[in-house]
């Protein structure tokens, strides 16, 4: 079942007190920590935001430079209201028909189940800096995958614990061969690389293809 927001710092505390000598720090300290492994998740998967704004928002661009006509927009929207070009000073622009004027890249995103993250323009849409604006629900999608959140929630666990241990005392990491491997100060697994190993899977699995 997918979510609708990542998780809190509420459910990350929960999850590390079901784990054999877990301690969580308070929950607005794991909120804090939640934070950083989504934008860590969003920037190595490309996917900025992964979860998409729940209303339509204006950004402005520079028009595409060459002869392609397309503008890569940097950041992937889940639905595109209008596109205006020529929005300078002293003029309100031309609000372009989708179809006749322009074109959203790639056409099967919808059916993909994947953003859009570019448009072809199919008219001149000049040449002045920042006279483009698209006015779009901006994000990869407006559920996250449930595999993406609970890796979230447990990389941020494994984040909290290993804060928490370097508070109360020092954990032993062995290595063999390449596989390392952390344990506590009397010897048992800590149970934080498995935590991890979920979250470098799913980075994989949603990390965004370069458009050729």
């Amino acid at each position: 079942m997918a979510k609708t927001a990542w998780p809190t710092g509420a459910e990350v505390a929960s999850l590390i007190s079901t784990i054999p000598d877990g301690t969580a720090p308070t929950d607005d300290e794991c909120q804090g920590i939640v934070d950083g492994v989504v934008a860590e998740f969003e920037a190595r998967t490309g996917r900025i935001p992964f979860l998409a704004a729940g209303s339509a928002s204006d950004l402005v661009f520079d028009p595409p430079d060459g002869r392609s006509g397309t503008l890569r927009i940097g950041i992937q929207a889940t639905s595109v209201e209008s596109v205006t070009i020529g929005l300078v000073a002293g003029s309100g622009g031309s609000v372009l028909s989708e179809g006749l004027d322009y074109l959203l890249e790639d056409p099967n995103a919808p059916a993909l189940g994947e953003p859009y993250r570019a448009v072809r323009f199919l008219v001149s849409p000049g040449s002045c800096p920042q006279s483009v604006v698209i006015r779009a629900v901006w994000g990869w999608g407006a559920d996250i995958p449930l595999d993406a959140w609970n890796a979230v929630r447990r990389k941020s666990a494994a984040v909290a614990m290993t804060q928490t241990m370097s508070l109360s005392g020092p954990a032993c990491t062995i290595r063999q061969g390449v596989v390392e491997r952390q344990y506590g100060i009397r010897g048992e697994r800590t149970g934080i690389e498995d935590l991890t190993e979920d979250f470098e899977a799913a980075v994989a699995r949603y990390a965004l293809v370069a458009a050729s």
